[in-house]
């Protein structure tokens, strides 16, 4: 990578292959059928990433199952999906 911008498409490019991934797994209904909204529902799930993130830099810890960076995977696309909920376009259906 020689500038900024193919900096960013690259983590943009595999963050984007990791919540496909997760959309596969999980579905929309996760998120669009919380018990408190779409948007407060990804609100906490982001707390929670944040929690586990300060808790690990601040104790040094190795993780025991996802990694650091699959932690800043996440929160970045808990932010994608806050953007998408807001515009009501996260429930559209994956490609084939």
């Amino acid at each position: 990578m020689k500038t900024f911008e193919e900096a960013l498409e690259a983590i943009s490019k595999e963050a984007d292959e990791v919540m496909v991934s997760k959309q596969k797994d999980y579905g929309p209904k996760n998120i669009l059928d919380c018990p408190v909204g779409a948007e407060l529902g990804v609100v906490v799930r982001l707390y929670d990433k944040l929690s586990r993130l300060a808790n690990l830099l601040k104790s040094g810890k190795t993780p025991n199952n996802e990694t650091i960076y699959d932690t800043y995977l996440d929160i970045r696309n808990y932010g994608q999906i806050l953007m998408m909920v807001h515009k009501k376009i996260f429930g559209l259906p994956l490609k084939k």
